[in-house]
């Protein structure tokens, strides 16, 4: 009997073992999928934030501009991240390639073909089975990018009404954030200052300007210095 005993509790500890072993390997493959939270506000970033992150929350790249911008809109807001990569030779830039591999004209007499509407429009504004149509695939997008890609800086934008531009600055809250004055080196701003996060002494270049008849809040922070 006294064998039983101990044989039986050598059973049950034997279990416990195991369902405490299934549920660590449970718990930390859930923890490894979920998606790294990444700050959305104008005056806070995430810092440790990598490429691969920001694609798993949503974000993709922006054409238009000569440097590698991944980003995403939010209804009146907009936050992109530039990608520094090692330079590599044009051949080997696949993501680059979108202009050899347009489709043959549609239409023989103006040249036109079933991407230009798309063109026209801002990319990050498009479902992503459209994006993917005129842009290519996204997780291929992923891979060429991010494999040696490290963000380097971050540009928060919001989109203003014309009358909220002027006293813009005023919305601040002065109880975490301090404002600091900035020449505006062109008639190009409306206004031009530095915005201090009093709890991460974290500082926000930031502006407000007209661009293409809208007005914007611009806040960005450089996430990589190479001085």
């Amino acid at each position: 009997m006294i064998r039983i005993g101990f044989s039986k509790l050598a059973v049950v500890k034997s279990l416990s073992v195991k369902k405490f072993i299934c549920l660590l390997v449970v718990t930390l493959i859930l923890s490894s999928c979920e998606k790294k939270q990444i700050s959305i506000l104008p005056f806070e970033v995430t810092k440790d934030v990598s490429c691969g992150d920001l694609y798993d929350n949503g974000y993709k790249r922006s054409f238009g501009v000569d440097v590698i911008l991944i980003g995403k809109k939010m209804n009146d807001t907009t936050i992109f991240y530039q990608i520094d990569i090692p330079t590599i030779a044009p051949e080997e830039r696949t993501f680059y390639n979108f202009y050899k591999s347009r489709p043959t004209v549609v239409n023989p007499i103006n040249k036109s073909t079933k991407y230009d509407k798309y063109l026209e429009m801002d990319a990050l504004t498009l479902k992503d089975s459209i994006y993917e149509f005129v842009w290519g695939d996204i997780q291929k997008q992923q891979r060429d990018i991010c494999s040696e890609g490290k963000v380097s800086w971050r540009n928060f934008m919001l989109e203003l009404k014309k009358e909220e531009t002027e006293n813009y600055r005023n919305t601040i809250d002065t109880n975490k954030y301090k404002i600091l004055n900035i020449n505006k080196d062109s008639d190009y701003y409306i206004d031009k200052f530095k915005v201090v996060n009093l709890i991460t002494k974290d500082t926000f270049y930031c502006s407000v300007y007209e661009q293409n008849k809208k007005y914007y809040f611009s806040s960005t922070f450089t996430l990589i210095n190479y001085e």
